[in-house]
């Protein structure tokens, strides 16, 4: 789960980094061949968690979820050019992501065995 969410902050980190400075292609292409996977593996994690995790767990996970899909939102309307990404904003939300997974990964730990 670890390295999905790492992963997930990288590719999207450096899709951030191509917007406005790449081309639309080259942003386009960045999306498509790191980013899009690395979303979906971890989302793939994220259920294999909620399957195997206790209920404290899962609440702690679910934490985790509207940081990233907004995170998710904010790269895809900029890049749909529906709205400009603020960078500002998606700095707070990486930072509640990244709180949010923390406190996930801390109250694992403390159940796993």
């Amino acid at each position: 789960m670890g390295t999905s969410s790492q992963s997930f902050r990288t590719e999207i980190g450096s899709v951030v980094n191509f917007i406005g400075e790449a081309t639309d292609e080259e942003t386009q292409e960045r999306h498509n061949t790191h980013y899009v996977p690395a979303l979906t593996k971890l989302v793939q994690a994220e259920q294999t968690s909620r399957l195997v995790g206790t209920t404290e767990t899962r609440k702690m996970l679910a934490r985790t979820v509207p940081p990233r899909e907004r995170l998710s939102e904010m790269v895809a309307f900029s890049m749909q050019g529906v709205e400009p990404l603020d960078v500002d904003k998606f700095d707070h939300w990486m930072k509640k992501y990244e709180k949010a997974f923390e406190a996930f990964l801390d109250r694992a730990d403390d159940e796993v065995i």
